[in-house]
């Protein structure tokens, strides 16, 4: 599983070549997907972060986008000046509900997104969030992960037996269980608790056997459990997630 809690670029400078008053380009790193940001009617995003020095990722997702599956260009890029003829890095991203992207460390000042989609049906570029930082891949989890579908709608029964009811979102919840870490990937999940605690979305992804649920935008629903191994340094751990919406 990958876990992407270090959101490296989350206080950059944001520039780019087209957005409305309404639908700043800041608004992709806003954690609630419904902040939505758009460009003025124009299939082309060109999207640069700088935070003032060299930044070191390997990892990004892109969730409530409208991107359509025959894009042109989907790209992350870096380099050490914001001149983009020929990028000294760059990394071709793959279409998804929730496109996501893990690579080999890169360290540059400039980061970009080159996103250009002359089929998109709007006639315009939209997305809710955008994460770039540094991605972990975990040692193996249990095989069987834990999926629950949850409803948030309202349900009510008439004094005639018919059901009436408020329809609303679903969520997923699951649950993962490492059953043999060692010190350091056990300070990992310390570390990861730590920063996102139970209130910062990170992006997940299922990777590997076990689970068909491939990435998803959650919070850890609750407290992790480290329970020691007798004596020999080992333990166990796992997490709940809850999907954000």
């Amino acid at each position: 599983m990958i876990i992407k809690s270090n959101e490296v670029l989350k206080d950059a400078a944001l520039t780019t070549n087209s957005s409305l008053v309404n639908y700043p380009v800041s608004n992709i790193l806003d954690s609630r997907l419904p902040t939505l940001y758009r460009t003025d009617a124009n299939i082309e995003a060109a999207i640069v972060f700088y935070t003032g020095k060299a930044e070191t990722i390997s990892g990004i997702s892109i969730a409530n986008h409208n991107i359509s599956i025959g894009y042109d260009i989907l790209k992350i890029q870096g380099n050490d000046t914001d001149v983009w003829t020929s990028p000294s890095f760059s990394f071709d991203l793959t279409y998804g509900d929730i496109i996501d992207g893990v690579f080999p460390e890169e360290t540059y000042k400039y980061w970009r997104v080159q996103i250009i989609d002359s089929l998109n049906a709007n006639g315009y570029i939209q997305m809710g969030r955008v994460w770039i930082g540094e991605s972990y891949s975990t040692c193996g989890i249990n095989v069987l992960v834990n999926e629950d579908r949850n409803t948030n709608s309202k349900k009510t029964v008439g004094l005639g037996g018919q059901t009436y009811g408020d329809k609303r979102y679903e969520n997923i919840e699951t649950s993962v269980a490492f059953p043999v870490l060692n010190e350091s990937q056990a300070q990992t999940i310390r570390d990861i608790f730590s920063t996102v605690d139970i209130i910062i979305p990170i992006f997940i992804t299922f990777d590997k056997a076990g689970s068909t649920l491939g990435t998803l935008y959650v919070t850890i629903d609750g407290n992790i459990n480290i329970t020691p191994l007798g004596n020999r340094k080992l333990y166990t751990s796992g997490f709940t997630f809850r999907e954000e919406k």
